[in-house]
């Protein structure tokens, strides 16, 4: 079973709002695998169809495509969020 990847030192209030917009990512039904060129899982989010790619299925460890996970020094985002949600974590 995957968890929601959460790191230490984010706000509360900021993981919260992040929890909150990828629960409603998920229940738009804006969360759709596709495989990748390599035949990887991934995943299309959101509005924007950031591309959410599963690095370590086992430990449910995600990468995104979109500048808050880069900025954030690839702490979970939204639509990682969206995925895991859809993934029943």
């Amino acid at each position: 079973m995957n968890t929601l990847v959460i790191n230490q030192n984010q706000n509360v209030e900021q993981i919260n709002n992040r929890i909150v917009k990828g629960y409603e990512i998920y229940k738009s039904g804006l969360v759709n695998e596709v495989l990748t060129d390599r035949l990887e899982k991934a995943y299309v989010v959101g509005l924007n169809k950031r591309i959410v790619s599963e690095i370590d299925s086992v430990n449910g460890i995600y990468h995104c495509d979109c500048p808050d996970f880069e900025f954030r020094d690839f702490e979970a985002c939204k639509h990682i969020f969206a995925v895991q949600f859809k993934n029943g974590a």
